[in-house]
């Protein structure tokens, strides 16, 4: 029988302080690194050792551990999961190569001391100018000349708006628009002011018309419409039933107009119905209008648009609407 041989290898001591907790391991190992292995102690590439991995075990050998600290950093898109014996925000940007410039800043402050856990988000600051542009709308101004015809116009200066501008300092933060300030406002082109001359030269004329030779001072188109006493909206038994304005009685000849526009008392020829005197209104009777009154009888419907004409004499210069409106308008 052959005799048995038993080789006993004994372990030795080592002492470990693993981040100021001292910890004595009994280990068969040949190096450190796989004695820390044996007991399961993990060792990451930022924490700091006083002896390296590879030396011999020896008894009594003492090893110190400084961990490392795991930290996040958000920055550009980006998410780094780290480890680090950085002291403070700063150094622990430094280490992965994150930089700051212009605005840029992160939460928390680059001072702040490092924590295990710690998120860094860093933010980009970038700034931008942006200018805001708002017309200003030219004045119209109108002059008479004595030279020009009534209802002619002269372009003396053509109208052109100015421009307003504004510029904003805009903030962004991580691409997002986080502020918009205002910071300068001023007239960049004052607006040029548009001159029309208007004729107030009268110019009497002569036409001839079914009812003889007329002579006018003033054309108009306009349009017409027709009533008689009883579409007038009064009822027979009104006090004013058929009674106009000026106190007529409504029948062919009278004409209802915007005083404003023809004046009262005004003799007109209005082709296909005759010659006929404003004297009376009405409450749709505004602008470029006229209502031409008609026997009760005999009322013709009219709705179209016509030329008329002002016969003489024309009334004092104070009472000449010289500017026309524009309104209502004929559709062609």
């Amino acid at each position: 029988m052959n005799p048995l041989n038993i080789e006993v290898q004994r372990a030795v001591p080592i002492y470990v302080n693993d981040d100021g907790m001292p910890v004595t391991v009994y280990t068969t190992a040949p190096t450190v690194g796989q004695a820390l292995q044996q007991v399961g102690v993990i060792i990451y590439p930022a924490d700091e050792l006083n002896l390296d991995l590879r030396t011999p075990v020896t008894p009594g050998l003492h090893l110190t551990i400084q961990r490392s600290k795991p930290v996040t950093i958000l920055a550009d898109g980006r998410v780094i999961e780290t480890r680090t014996r950085a002291k403070t925000v700063a150094d622990l940007l430094a280490q992965e190569g994150v930089t700051l410039s212009g605005k840029d800043y992160t939460l928390p402050e680059v001072e702040t001391p490092v924590q295990d856990h710690l998120t860094v988000q860093v933010i980009r600051v970038e700034e931008d100018f942006f200018v805001e542009e708002e017309p200003i709308p030219f004045e119209t101004v109108w002059r008479p000349d004595p030279e020009l015809e009534i209802d002619h116009r002269r372009l003396d200066q053509k109208g052109e708006d100015g421009v307003y501008k504004r510029r904003y300092r805009i903030v962004y933060e991580n691409g997002r628009e986080v502020s918009r300030t205002l910071e300068k406002e001023w007239v960049d082109r004052e607006p040029t002011t548009e001159i029309i001359a208007y004729g107030t030269k009268i110019v009497i004329r002569e036409m001839e018309t079914p009812e003889g030779m007329i002579r006018y001072w003033r054309k108009m188109r306009v349009l017409a419409t027709s009533y008689s006493a009883a579409t007038s909206g009064k009822s027979p038994d009104h006090p004013q039933y058929g009674i106009t304005r000026l106190g007529w009685e409504a029948r062919k000849g009278v004409i209802a107009v915007d005083p404003r526009v023809i004046s009262f008392h005004t003799r007109i020829y209005v082709p296909g119905y005759g010659i006929g005197a404003a004297v009376d209104t009405g409450g749709k009777i505004r602008g470029l209008r006229i209502d031409l009154g008609f026997d009760e009888d005999a009322l013709e419907l009219w709705y179209r648009w016509v030329d008329i004409y002002l016969l003489e004499p024309p009334p004092p210069a104070d009472q000449i609407r010289w500017i026309l409106p524009n309104w209502p308008r004929e559709r062609r």
